[in-house]
């Protein structure tokens, strides 16, 4: 079976051009499992330690159940146009594929790597993340978008569950679909994702069909493939307008990079980052 993929193109951009096949795409093969952290020996874009390849120690050590109350201990995991498909684009470049809340006029993009089989992402989804969507996306000052980053060598249902929200997506649920998932993890057989479309009221018939035929992978490797070329190397992974985010996930820490932003975006009247990641 073959993926199409955004495929590395010249200086590191990528075009949706690219076909690997799956076996090569298998994220076994490029994210290992090393103690305290997952990680490809990659630094994180826009990270202070730039050029260190050691793993981040908050990232998910495999114990799921070690993400506290406030999303805490976990793997570790701007302001632009959407592109328009076929357009050349960044790791970062925000395009219509992506999985958007929020307002295109946003002076702050977070985007999220995920794995919905993490227990600190499960954290940050409940704990979290609800106070970030009152205050700062429902208020448009922050675009959020969703990524997929599965660490299938320790999550057995990682990449399923991926796929199942891509299906839910097709038909206009993802967020609705996503939530549900973080909720009921870890329960992700075939059974279980199936039981979950039905409740949102999904084509129960159409959800199947897309699950079984595994089309979906392609849109998983699309998104994984875009956080290894930017170092991700664990989940969850946040870039805020463009910087890696290291720190806790507790709203008030989370909150306070987002200030930051919104007070860098200010004072320069534009994205801080510059067209190299968002042409």
């Amino acid at each position: 079976m073959s993926l199409g993929i955004r495929g590395m193109g010249a200086a590191g951009r990528f075009k949706r051009s690219s076909r690997v096949d799956v076996l090569v795409i298998g994220l076994a093969a490029v994210i290992c499992w090393t103690g305290p952290g997952c990680t490809v020996g990659l630094p994180l874009a826009g990270n202070s330690n730039e050029g260190t390849t050691e793993p981040n120690t908050e990232h998910d050590d495999g114990n799921d159940a070690g993400a506290d109350e406030n999303g805490n201990g976990g793997d570790q995991s701007g302001g632009a146009p959407v592109a328009s498909d076929g357009d050349e684009i960044t790791p970062l470049t925000v395009t219509e594929v992506d999985h958007i809340l929020g307002s295109a006029d946003a002076p702050v993009t977070v985007i999220e790597y995920l794995d919905f089989q993490c227990g600190a992402c499960q954290g940050f989804a409940l704990n979290t993340f609800p106070d970030i969507q009152r205050t700062y996306i429902d208020a448009g000052d922050v675009r959020w978008v969703s990524r997929h980053f599965p660490l299938v060598a320790i999550h057995e249902f990682a990449e399923p569950a991926a796929q199942a929200s891509e299906c839910a997506a097709e038909q206009g649920s993802f967020y609705a679909y996503h939530d549900l998932l973080f909720d009921r993890q870890p329960e992700f057989t075939r059974e279980d994702l199936v039981a979950y479309a039905g409740e949102l009221g999904l084509q129960i018939n159409q959800f199947t069909s897309c699950l079984d035929s595994e089309v979906m992978g392609q849109e998983v490797a699309a998104d994984a493939l875009s956080g290894l070329a930017m170092g991700v190397r664990g989940t969850p992974t946040f870039f805020i307008n463009g910087q890696g985010y290291f720190g806790s996930f507790n709203v008030s820490d989370f909150s306070d990079m987002i200030e930051t932003a919104l007070a860098d975006t200010a004072d320069s009247g534009d994205s801080p980052f510059g067209d190299n990641l968002f042409p």
